[in-house]
């Protein structure tokens, strides 16, 4: 369970997370060998057994030897969660809102360990399109006003 504050000096809003006050850490990935072998994001992984939100069939000269092009799946350790009820509140000097929110992993292309700058052009279109379609089903949601895409690079 989370919450958002917001900064009475600053303006700004922050999240802050019960769970990592509690000291809970999150384990990373055990060591692999390739970057295929145990990557719960490529072809085959534990991303494709659960809940799938969104998958994009492949570019044609992907070699599309995945059934996905791209793939956007729940977090399994997400900071805010959708099911949440939203309550607003005073709380001493802060606003607090309780921690309503969608985070969701896009998995960018079948072969997520390359560089951004390695992927064809049609590739790029295709995730941009992902982030597009993710937004705008996000925007239904009255309880969202805010939509922040970042791209992780490698293994953390």
């Amino acid at each position: 369970m989370s919450d958002l504050r917001k900064n009475p000096i600053a303006g700004n809003w922050v999240i802050v997370s019960q769970e990592q006050e509690l000291g809970v850490k999150i384990t990373p990935f055990p060591p692999f060998v390739t970057p295929k072998e145990g990557c719960p994001f490529c072809p085959g992984g534990d991303c494709e057994k659960g809940q799938v939100i969104l998958s994009l069939p492949p570019v044609s000269e992907n070699g599309a030897k995945s059934a996905w092009g791209v793939l956007a799946v729940p977090n399994h350790f997400p900071v805010l969660n959708a099911r949440e009820k939203l309550e607003r509140e005073g709380l001493g000097m802060f606003d607090r809102m309780s921690g309503v929110g969608a985070h969701e992993i896009i998995i960018d292309s079948p072969t997520h360990e390359h560089m951004l700058r390695d992927y064809s052009v049609d590739q790029c279109k295709l995730m941009l399109q992902a982030w597009k379609l993710r937004i705008a089903d996000l925007y239904h949601d009255s309880r969202f006003r805010y939509v922040a895409i970042f791209r992780n690079q490698g293994r953390r």
